[in-house]
């Protein structure tokens, strides 16, 4: 026979399994609300009939804008850069930029993808895609200031990446019109961001490797560069 009441049940709140969080990292922004988003965008990539490897498209849904834009955001904060890695961005918005020609979705990508660049992992995951760096740089044949900006400051984060950057020199250095390129940005453009993107990336080069400074060092350069900064004055 029991010499006492029995004790009170355990309150639910000590036994149950905390809750696990839907939420990226510190962020307000949910892994269910990425996820959709992420099938957004690879619905869009969707070939359409008769045209497998382009889509041809001068503009995207407001909506699906709004909310890159919102993903472009949280990726600047590099705190919330490794919660982001499950969701293999790298593929998805690697083939935005290739396959889409829409102006505003490969700045976006291109923004996107520089951010994840910071990254280490996300960083190596794009220099080992082998087609991924050559892609990049035949985007320095685009008129778009806002995408060359987002070019540069995608090259500016592989470049600082000491494990990644000596395949992206090796591909810049193979590319005799990257320097062509380069010197007409900064003799025509009359944007002060895109030109003082494209100096730092200069100066990141032919700092970093020596083979490009040799060939790159010279008058022409020299020209270019102070003509950028009349622009900037």
């Amino acid at each position: 026979m029991a010499t006492r009441n029995p004790s009170p049940p355990r309150d639910a709140s000590e036994t149950s399994t905390p809750p696990v969080s839907d939420n990226i990292g510190e962020t307000a922004y949910s892994k269910m609300w990425l996820y959709s988003l992420i099938l957004r965008v690879l619905k869009f990539l969707q070939a359409e009939p008769g045209d497998p490897d382009t889509i041809v498209s001068d503009t995207i849904d407001s909506e699906l804008e709004e909310e890159l834009c919102c993903l472009w955001d949280i990726t600047v904060n590099r705190d919330v850069l490794p919660h982001l890695r499950e969701f293999r961005l790298v593929p998805v918005f690697s083939g935005a930029v290739v396959r889409v020609l829409c102006p505003r979705l490969t700045e976006i990508s291109l923004g996107i993808l520089a951010n994840l660049a910071l990254d280490e992992s996300e960083c190596t995951q794009m220099t080992e895609e082998p087609t991924f760096i050559i892609n990049i740089l035949n985007l320095m044949g685009s008129t778009d200031t806002r995408i060359l900006m987002e070019l540069f400051r995608l090259l500016q984060a592989a470049l600082a990446s000491h494990s990644n950057r000596q395949a992206w020199l090796d591909a810049i250095h193979f590319t005799p019109e990257f320097f062509d390129r380069v010197t007409f940005i900064l003799c025509s453009s009359t944007n002060a961001g895109l030109l003082v993107n494209t100096i730092s990336a200069v100066e990141t080069i032919v700092r970093v490797d020596d083979s490009i400074s040799e060939v790159w060092c010279n008058d022409q350069l020299l020209s270019s560069i102070l003509e950028a900064q009349k622009q900037m004055q």
